[in-house]
């Protein structure tokens, strides 16, 4: 977390698949494709389906849950988050 903006900055995965109860009924599923020891590069991120270009996010974003999906690769994707 960046304390000064307060947005979550995210980091590589070091996981495929992680659920985070939200309370409400509500879930934020976080998926990484493809992730390894050699893949541990964003290479493109989409939420809810939809392609998200920053390499952060703010807490009112996923109040309401949603799935991140994390396309991986072996080597830095300089056009994420330009």
């Amino acid at each position: 977390m960046d304390p000064v903006s307060g947005n979550y900055v995210f980091g590589s995965p070091v996981f495929d698949r992680a659920e985070i109860d939200l309370g409400n009924g509500k879930k934020l599923t976080l998926q990484a494709k493809r992730v390894s020891r050699e893949n541990k590069y964003i290479q493109s991120v989409t939420f809810n389906g939809k392609r998200y270009d920053k390499p952060w996010f703010r807490h009112s974003d996923i109040v309401n849950g949603g799935t991140f999906v994390f396309e991986m690769g072996s080597r830095p994707n300089p056009k994420f988050g330009a």
